[in-house]
């Protein structure tokens, strides 16, 4: 049988904005008082949780960004619906122990290790379009680079 990996159906708080916090206001380059979409969701393979993601982008460069494009894709809507060039990202990895919220969605005890990868993605214009913090369960984590000279 070959494994599916699928978003889950239980996107939250996609399309409602939010005030953005720290974390996200630095990563996205915003103003304090700046609005972004919050959306939290879980990828699954096979049936079981592998991923906790929490997104938050900010409100001005994606308008109408609606529940649907979260449980498909958001990137798509970026490139098909908004005619935007996605160009680079900056990705950090870590590994930790899970919180109480990941433990619960990744079905993990708490304080079992996660690895957290934490994303931000760029247009070509330069500009900031989504920070992300990735929680994925250990068992099928996997980092692989290739570095070119």
């Amino acid at each position: 049988m070959c494994s599916t990996f699928t978003p889950d159906g239980r996107v939250s708080t996609a399309g409602a904005a939010i005030a953005a916090p720290e974390a996200a206001r630095a990563q996205l380059r915003l103003e304090v008082g700046s609005f972004v979409y919050h959306i939290v969701r879980v990828r699954y393979l096979d049936g079981k949780p592998l991923i906790l993601e929490k997104s938050y982008m900010p409100v001005t460069l994606l308008p109408n960004l609606r529940q649907q494009h979260a449980e498909q894709s958001i990137f798509s809507f970026v490139r098909d619906e908004l005619h935007l060039r996605i160009q680079s990202a900056h990705r950090i990895v870590r590994v930790r122990g899970a919180d109480a919220l990941e433990a619960a969605e990744l079905h993990l005890a708490s304080g079992a290790p996660v690895a957290v990868v934490q994303e931000t993605y760029f247009l070509a214009s330069g500009v900031p379009f989504n920070y992300s913090i990735a929680t994925h369960e250990p068992e099928h984590f996997a980092l692989e680079t290739v570095l070119v000279d």
